[in-house]
């Protein structure tokens, strides 16, 4: 699955309890875990990330 945002695809993969979220650039790997808790289902972690700055 994937989420993009601002020209940028983040890979999601789904775990049993969090979501593992991947950025590929050129020269780096930016990887982060969000909990289920917080994010339950996959449009929760879509919303999550293009409202959230980090990302």
């Amino acid at each position: 699955m994937n989420i993009e945002k601002d020209g940028k695809i983040y890979d999601v993969k789904e775990n049993q309890t969090s979501w593992t979220i991947t950025l590929a650039d050129s020269k780096v790997v930016v990887s982060a875990k969000i909990t289920k808790a917080d994010c339950p289902t996959f449009e929760s972690l879509k919303d999550f990330i293009t409202e959230n700055d980090t990302f």
